[in-house]
């Protein structure tokens, strides 16, 4: 492909530098930053990328582009699309108004709108899903997939990938097709009838036998358990024929159960199973293709777009909208797309439109951390399109690791990535980092454990150690990756035991005390009546005057003390702030309930100070995305809303991030971020694929009479259409019919009957290699390789299932650690690479062992809340009070004021002719000024109790007024001022009428004000119009002559000269 530059950015390379450089050398070479795009994977890195290149041009005084780039397109795909499809709207036949579903609720509208389809269906799939084990029953480890999450994945594959629903009536039949082939060529008779008189019968012959052994009598329990759940009338599961299969026998035993279990291994061959496994894959696939339109519907219906969405219309417009596409090239000029390894298939082909339209364009990235095929990225598909680029370079020094670490790294995956060459994996130390570089230090933990939670011990114990031997290392200075968010929940519990932080949330949010007070205050604030959320207040709170004797109070007299307790200050404080309560977004009135019982301050002196206030965020967090959350649902946020949807949220605590703290993450979670010390475990971990189960393929061409033959192109070959990347692609499922039980005879058959399996599960390992390559690329000084060390009598061996991945191309192992503990050195390719080996055994871990005693500050009692001014204000919001004094004085009475018949809405009637006098009508016909304040009072509602006349001559009366008093005047409507006060409040507001005039200004700000007593009411406005003139004066450095209040409806002006 042309005009497209490939970086290929090892991790700790300097990947957002390269690209900031590359923005600003574009820019030195005359290019418009209005016409850059660049897209990341995060909108940090959008605001990292944005800001970092602005600096660079205002250090170099070029101010103009520095502003510009504010007007390019810097930030995620999506909310690139959003933009897009925001000035395109007219284009993509859409509302410019978009409502963007948040992605937290994605899944629950989308099983909203399919929840017909799969109701429609469940009769004939839930059967089959309960012979196949695909019907969520069990729990945890056990828990088996869910036919429901499995129709929702391929809907999200379909849609990543631009597959439509004849594309998915062919992946079902070469699905069926495939999984059949892999079975055995089915019996002519039932089985199921001859497994249950194989059964009854090998029953009779055990009890009659009389053979009494443990392992015998184990069997005979299983026979028995199985023959009451056909007694009761309910079905084998397939995943049962294994367990007959696997029954265990002695010698005395053997005969009589030998015909059951060759009865029970011939499943693959019962023609009920051939045919349930067929039924299931058509059903679901068929109610894939029903539930994707259905989403597709529901969505229009109500007015919603998701992020694939988003992707999917601007694809289209790149691709069918001529105005769209004429646009775009004059106003794209160059594309730079951000970790291009993590594209989705969508993005990819998008890319590419927009790389056409743009003609010039930069992809910067790293192979080798491509690790999010779980979420639909396919590594292939890109691998084939970066193939096709012949512009590459390659970022060649690391600025992040030391020296050490890095000739570990580049010895390891120099081999384990031979396939992409040396120049691609390894990194030097530049000369800038020779020194601060040097060091760094490789440690292999040999766990003498026997079970996963001796595991974590043992590394609660090396992690004490390590702090206890080098004090400079702080907690927070270590990150422990984990495979599993189970494991890192484990490990934290074990850190907990030794008193060392975890940054692992535990528990709920709603458990802990300062989210329990917070949401008593704000119920309290919404609902006086709510006598349980006052008590929680009294009970949580330190400072209420009735904490420490509530339930004795409540007993002796429940009436008087609920009084009492209401005479609190910051309870009366609460029901003060209720009037306001309607005004305010639930978001404003959590934090208005928080700081009225000065909550962030009494949280801050608790113990784990910084996890309870991460706590008070996580509630915040909650709050916008309830209101986000109806936005999409079209629906009012209200306090009462979000106390509810906080009520039944399952919502974790705040994850520790003080320096106490030791970062406990998984891999996945890793990716981007670096620590001093990483600590690397479940390296004992058995890698898995995923032969079964959901896959998008590539093009194929599909031989009906050997459907596995087929099911990927010839190795070698290039099925990709760089015009349309997405063409031809398909989806494979196969289900895993076995439930839990990983073992069965497929696995004898795979290798002769799948001639692809090695390439398939290839494209597994090797992400599971990526992803051992991000986790060791974390560290910048230190690094520890955990693995358990095995020991019986007759061998020791290091179990190390993870790591054996790594081969060279010979298919050798390229790491082996040392069994000695003590310093050693290791050999990986042609490096000697240093190594500390120690060994922990949590059997030795002593009772005494337990932790510090935290010492907490606490807070003195206060005899009273601290009230606090609001950090913005509104001028409107501005009232008088009895200190304000000053001449008001009507300076104007016109002989037209503005008639008013009936009863209207004052705000209406106010905004109505607000709106007209905001329009500058001196240049306009006087029909043209009668049609707009027609339409002004008709839009408002108030057109029957005013005439537009009167609203004509009211306007006509000023502008005589103005040019009287004021003939030189330039007029200024809707003014907007800004201004920072005395007390650091922040006032915003729009100034109706502002006269400028060559020794300073005249203010004049309109009221409807209908009464007679126009000085007085002038008084109440007097600080508003003070603020505004304040403002103006910081802002020009003129003075303002006069502050003006037009009362149009009383027909007159007031000047206001307030004190």
């Amino acid at each position: 492909m042309k005009n497209i530059e490939l970086i290929n950015a090892s991790a700790g390379s300097g990947k957002t530098f390269t690209l900031t450089r590359h923005m600003q050398s574009a820019i030195s070479k005359g290019l418009d930053p209005a016409g850059l795009m660049a897209t990341t994977f995060t909108n940090k890195a959008a605001a990292e990328l944005r800001e970092r290149i602005r600096m660079q041009l205002l250090q170099q005084g070029n101010h103009a582009a520095a502003q510009a780039v504010l007007d390019g397109f810097i930030g995620t795909v999506n909310s690139i699309c959003a933009r897009l499809l925001t000035e395109y709207a007219i284009d993509a036949g859409l509302s410019p108004a978009l409502d963007v579903m948040p992605e937290e609720e994605s899944s629950r509208l989308f099983n909203i709108a399919v929840s017909a389809v799969m109701d429609a269906h469940a009769d004939n799939i839930e059967p089959l899903a309960r012979r196949l084990l695909y019907d969520g029953s069990g729990s945890g480890y056990q828990k088996n997939s869910d036919w429901r999450s499995v129709v929702h994945q391929i809907v999200d594959r379909a849609r990543t990938n631009q597959i439509d629903r004849t594309t998915l009536d062919v992946s079902a039949q070469r699905s069926s097709a495939g999984m059949l082939a892999l079975l055995d060529a089915p019996l002519s008779s039932v089985q199921t009838q001859k497994l249950t008189g194989l059964l009854q019968k090998t029953q009779r012959s055990l009890l009659g036998s009389q053979i009494a052994d443990k392992t015998t009598q184990g069997s005979l329990d299983t026979i028995n358990g199985l023959l009451r759940k056909l007694q009761l009338g309910e079905e084998l599961y397939w995943g049962e024929w294994l367990k007959i299969m696997n029954l265990k026998s002695t010698k005395a035993s053997a005969q009589i159960l030998e015909p059951l279990q060759n009865a029970g291994a011939e499943v693959m061959a019962c023609p009920e199973f051939h045919q349930d496994v067929q039924q299931f894959i058509q059903h679901i696939f068929a109610c894939a293709a029903e539930g994707l339109e259905a989403y597709d519907r529901f969505k229009r219906k109500q007015g919603l777009m998701d992020f694939v969405d988003q992707e999917a219309r601007v694809l289209v417009l790149c691709r069918s909208n001529q105005a769209f596409r004429d646009s775009m090239r004059q106003r794209l000029q160059m594309l730079m797309v951000d970790e291009f390894q993590d594209t989705s298939p969508i993005q990819l082909a998008l890319f590419l439109e927009l790389h056409a339209l743009a003609g010039d364009s930069v992809w910067v990235g790293d192979p080798k951390q491509a690790i999010y095929g779980f979420r639909g990225t396919d590594p292939q598909l890109m691998e084939a399109v970066t193939n096709s680029i012949q512009n590459t370079s390659t970022l060649g020094y690391s600025w992040r690791s030391t020296r050490e670490l890095v000739k570990f790294s580049n010895a390891v995956f120099a081999e384990t990535f031979h396939e992409l060459g040396r120049d691609k994996v390894c990194l030097q130390i530049p000369k800038a980092r020779a020194k601060s570089a040097r060091g760094g230090w490789l440690e292999a933990w040999h766990l003498l454990g026997k079970n996963k939670d001796s595991d974590t011990q043992g590394i609660a114990m090396g992690i004490a150690q390590l702090l206890k031997e080098n004090p400079r290392i702080l907690p927070s200075h270590i990150a422990v990756l984990c495979r599993t968010n189970y494991s890192c929940t484990s490990l934290a519990s074990s850190l907990k035991s030794l008193g060392i932080k975890a940054s692992v949330a535990e528990g709920s949010l709603l458990q802990t005390r300062e989210c329990q007070l917070a949401l008593a205050a704000l119920r309290c604030m919404n609902d006086h009546y709510d006598t349980i959320a006052l008590a929680e207040l009294v009970h949580l709170h330190p400072h209420h005057q009735d904490h420490g004797q509530w339930l004795a109070s409540v007993v002796n007299d429940p009436e008087v003390t609920r009084e009492q307790w209401a005479s609190d200050p910051m309870v009366q404080q609460l029901r003060a702030a209720r009037q306001h309560i309607s005004q305010w977004t639930p978001l404003e009135a959590l934090e208005r309930a928080m700081d009225a019982i000065d909550l962030p301050r009494i949280a801050g002196t608790w113990s784990n100070a910084p996890v309870r206030m991460g706590n008070l965020d996580q509630l915040r967090a909650h709050c916008v995305l309830y209101v986000d959350q109806c936005q999409a649902r079209r629906s009012a946020a209200t306090v009462a809303g979000f106390i509810s949807h906080i009520s039944s949220s399952d919502g974790a605590q705040a994850e520790g991030r003080d320096e106490n703290t030791v970062q406990v993450l998984t891999y996945h979670r890793s990716k981007g971020l670096e620590w001093p010390v990483v600590i690397l475990t479940d390296l004992g971990n058995e890698p898995k694929t995923h032969l079964f189960g959901t896959r998008v393929m590539p093009p194929s061409k599909f031989k009906k009479s050997k459907p596995l033959d087929s099911l990927l192109p010839p190795e070698g070959s290039t099925t990709v259409d760089l015009s349309d990347p997405l063409k031809g692609r398909w989806i494979n499922f196969w289900p895993w019919p076995f439930g839990n039980q990983r073992k069965s005879p497929l696995d004898d058959v795979l290798d002769e009957r799948l001639p692809d399996r090695k390439r398939l599960e290839k494209q597994d390992f090797d992400e599971l290699l990526r992803l051992l390559y991000v986790g060791m690329t974390r560290a910048r000084t230190g690094m520890v390789l955990v693995v358990r060390k095995q020991e019986n009598k007759n061998s020791t061996k290091l179990v190390t299932k993870w790591l054996d991945l790594l081969c060279d191309h010979e298919g050798k192992g390229v790491l082996t650690l040392p069994m000695k503990s003590g310093k050693q050195q290791i050999t990986v390719g042609k490096e000697k690479i240093d190594i500390q080996v120690r060994q922990f055994d949590a059997s030795t871990m002593e009772e005494g062992e337990a932790p510090p005693q935290q010492q907490a500050y606490v807070a003195p009692v206060v005899s009273e809340v601290a009230q606090h001014r609001p950090a913005r204000i509104l001028a409107s919001s501005l009232s008088s009070t009895e200190e304000t004094t000053g001449d008001m004085q009507v300076v104007a009475q016109f002989d037209n004021s503005i008639e008013i018949t009936g009863s209207p809405q004052f705000s209406s009637l106010g905004s109505a002719i607000h709106g007209y006098f905001g329009v500058d009508t001196s240049n306009m016909e006087e029909s043209r000024k009668r049609v707009l304040a027609t339409q002004l009072l008709q839009r408002f509602g108030v057109a029957q109790h005013i005439k537009a006349e009167s609203v004509l001559n009211a306007a006509s009366c000023l502008e005589q007024f103005i040019s009287t008093h004021h003939p030189a005047a330039i007029i200024r409507r809707e003014w907007p001022i800004f201004l920072r006060n005395e007390h650091h409040q922040t006032m915003q507001g729009w100034i109706d009428m502002l006269l400028e005039l060559p020794e300073g200004y005249v203010i004049i700000d309109h009221k409807s004000y209908p009464g007679h007593q126009t000085t007085e009411k002038a008084r109440e406005f007097a600080p508003q119009l003070q603020a505004y003139a304040e403002a103006v004066t910081k802002a020009t450095g003129k003075p303002v002559l006069s502050t003006l209040l037009h009362l149009p409806v009383s027909g007159c002006v007031v000047r206001v000269c307030a004190k």
